[in-house]
């Protein structure tokens, strides 16, 4: 398995891939996710992560280009395009709604950005069993999903990205996370180790 996104991703035991990843030894599961990647960034990492012949690949991405984009029509598109490769050679792909922005650097980026995830969200979860097999509902939490949730200081450290999984001594934004990719890879998990 294969976990690609951007630094909401990377391999870290207080995030929700690392603790995925620690919590299930006995699977090969990589997490190739790389702080400031875009889709055009995970493009050109597609044939690395090709090469590693997963039976699944999780996709979390958007925080650093979806208000870049026209509509969440266009993002779905884009998303559809590199996944493309990955449906060819029957990998299971699930893909993860994207979570609120509310960074201090680009108000105009952060609201084009929230306005498009609402749509990219609908795309994403009709898409599955089409040209999906699942979405990961991150954006849809009732907690960390909120807009409200990026200017509390315990579930988001800076407006953008979740809190480690324990924070000051409670429950941090990855925390939440970790739930919803647990289940999301529950069927998942259960059809590689039936093979």
């Amino acid at each position: 398995m294969v976990a690609e996104g951007d630094s909401i991703s990377v391999d870290y035991g207080g995030y929700y891939a690392g603790r995925f990843k620690g919590d299930h030894p006995d699977i090969s599961y990589h997490i190739k996710a790389v702080g400031g990647s875009s889709i055009t960034t995970l493009v050109a990492r597609r044939s690395e992560v090709l090469g590693l012949r997963p039976d699944a690949l999780t996709v979390f991405v958007g925080a650093n280009d979806l208000g870049g984009y026209a509509s969440g029509q266009a993002y779905f598109d884009a998303l559809m395009a590199y996944i493309q490769p990955f449906r060819d050679a029957d990998v299971k792909v699930l893909i993860a709604t994207p979570l609120p922005r509310n960074a201090s650097d680009n108000p105009a980026f952060n609201n084009a950005s929230n306005n498009h995830r609402v749509e990219l969200s609908r795309l994403l979860k009709e898409a599955v069993g089409k040209k999906i097999d699942g979405v990961i509902d991150f954006g849809g939490d009732p907690i960390v999903g909120q807009l409200s949730a990026t200017t509390n200081g315990q579930l988001y450290s800076d407006g953008l990205h979740p809190t480690e999984i324990s924070f000051n001594g409670a429950p941090g934004g990855h925390y939440y996370m970790v739930r919803i990719y647990d289940e999301a890879m529950k069927p998942i998990l259960e059809k590689i180790k039936g093979q």
